[in-house]
């Protein structure tokens, strides 16, 4: 049998605080969440101009 995939966990960029009052076991979720899309931001963007600039690379090439 094949072991279970693990997600590695993911580290907060930013300290996360709960408002006084706020219960303990407050999911950090968002957070974890928050730093998952900017790092897939980041990465989505960076390919998208790299692969923008093959595009115009191949146009310039006399064929």
């Amino acid at each position: 049998m094949s072991e279970p995939a693990t997600v590695p966990a993911l580290a907060s960029p930013l300290p996360v605080t709960r408002p006084a009052g706020a219960c303990p076991r407050a999911s950090l979720a968002p957070a974890a969440l928050r730093a998952y899309h900017s790092g897939r931001q980041a990465f989505l963007t960076a390919e998208y101009e790299k692969w923008g600039q093959v595009a115009r690379d191949a146009r310039l090439q006399p064929d």
